[in-house]
């Protein structure tokens, strides 16, 4: 392994570990359907990267939920942030699908501007 480079889900070699990574992470992110009081299905994962001015300003995994009996969104675009405070929890950013939040990277757009203000 390169120098620097640490045992990361984006540097393991065994498939299984990074497949019950994903899970695991999916798993916490969709706990949080309960706040929205309806059933979250996973979608999709996709890696979403937002650039200002030719950087890279957020980089990170997207999950996409189909969200049934919820009152006003079908879809919900949500993703964990590690504090770099090893001892700090990690905190959920959730999105929903409601125009004009038509993707997961018009959610993170959507979040980063909330963020900002």
């Amino acid at each position: 392994m390169a120098a620097g480079v640490t045992n990361s889900l984006w540097t393991v070699r065994d498939p299984m570990k990074m497949v019950e990574a994903v899970s695991e992470r999916i798993d916490r992110i969709k706990a949080l359907e309960s706040k929205e009081k309806c059933h979250a299905a996973h979608v999709t994962s996709l890696l979403v990267s937002e650039q200002f001015e030719g950087k890279i300003i957020w980089e990170g995994i997207v999950e996409t939920f189909d969200l049934h009996d919820h009152p006003t969104a079908k879809v919900a675009y949500a993703w964990e942030r590690w504090r770099d405070d090893e001892k700090a929890d990690v905190e959920y950013t959730v999105v929903l699908g409601v125009p004009p939040i038509n993707s997961a990277q018009d959610a993170v757009k959507a979040a980063i501007v909330a963020f900002r203000e």
